[in-house]
């Protein structure tokens, strides 16, 4: 029996992804070495979720084109994880 659920799980993954992105962008913007650094993590990196970049974006209009086109969602965080992962390199490195 799992602890919890697939579902749950994504959930605390993104949150853990969303701080570490926040991390990197603060270290980059202060100077300062980022932290946690990846060599001590074992998270995998988000998968994209081909559903979630279909659903349309939530807004105000109703136009045609915008319930046509989907959001990206997914695969949006997941690049955004990916380019984090320079910036920490980069930092590192410095």
């Amino acid at each position: 029996m799992d602890l919890i659920s697939p579902q749950i799980k994504r959930y605390r993954d993104r949150v853990w992804h969303t701080a570490y992105i926040q991390d990197k962008l603060w270290a980059s913007y202060v100077g300062r070495a980022p932290a946690p650094n990846l060599s001590q993590w074992r998270m995998p990196s988000p998968a994209t979720d081909d559903e979630e970049d279909a659903r349309p974006w939530a807004s105000l209009g109703n136009s045609a084109a915008e319930q046509v086109r989907g959001s990206w969602m997914a695969s949006t965080f997941t690049w955004t994880c990916k380019l984090a992962r320079i910036v920490e390199l980069v930092l590192i490195n410095m």
